[in-house]
């Protein structure tokens, strides 16, 4: 719920309106902390409905202006189906991508490739992903995607040391700057 509203309503304004057989004001009722969420989830309610507010002014959701790609074999294993992972990653802003084909991927930078928490080699070896993660895609598993839900914040998909991403443009811009001295790899 966070990505579509800040107003979210404990159990007690259902039970209470049933009591009262009417529809309460839902403004006396709204859920504003979590504590064994928070601990458990290490975020903060308050903040996370701030930051989903502000997320859908300015870009339609945390996810607003994003592809998402979920690999094969995330759905249903420790994560939610392939139809409730849809939901969320739409729910969120962003543009479900269903095959990395380059007909497909519209911006390969601002392409996020889920995988599972850890990635299976499989996963990291799908067709596309290669092609989209040297073009400044993200590989980032379902840990980073559910932090990102539960907090309303888009962590830096650049920054490698950020919740299991990984992009190949960001680890190549790591390497040293060349020389302009280029050895051979043929044997004369």
């Amino acid at each position: 719920c966070f990505c579509k509203t800040s107003n979210i309503l404990g159990i007690e304004w259902l039970e209470q309106s049933a009591k009262e057989q009417k529809v309460l004001d839902p403004n006396d009722f709204l859920l504003l902390s979590d504590r064994e969420a928070e601990k458990t989830y290490n975020f903060k309610l308050s903040d996370s409905l701030k930051n989903g507010s502000i997320a859908r002014a300015d870009r339609g959701g945390v996810l607003g202006g994003w592809y998402v790609y979920i690999c094969s074999g995330v759905a249903g294993n420790k994560a939610p189906s392939a139809k409730e992972l849809k939901l969320i990653v739409e729910a969120a802003g962003a543009t479900m991508l269903y095959s990395l084909a380059e007909k497909n991927v519209i911006d390969p930078a601002k392409s996020i490739i889920i995988t599972s928490d850890p990635a299976t080699k499989s996963q990291v070896k799908e067709r596309g992903v290669d092609r989209v993660t040297s073009m400044g895609g993200h590989i980032c598993t379902t840990s980073w995607l559910f932090q990102t839900m539960i907090t309303q914040s888009l962590a830096d998909v650049s920054d490698d040391k950020n919740m299991g991403h990984r992009s190949k443009r960001k680890a190549e811009s790591k390497s040293p700057p060349s020389t302009g001295k280029r050895k051979s790899a043929r044997r004369r």
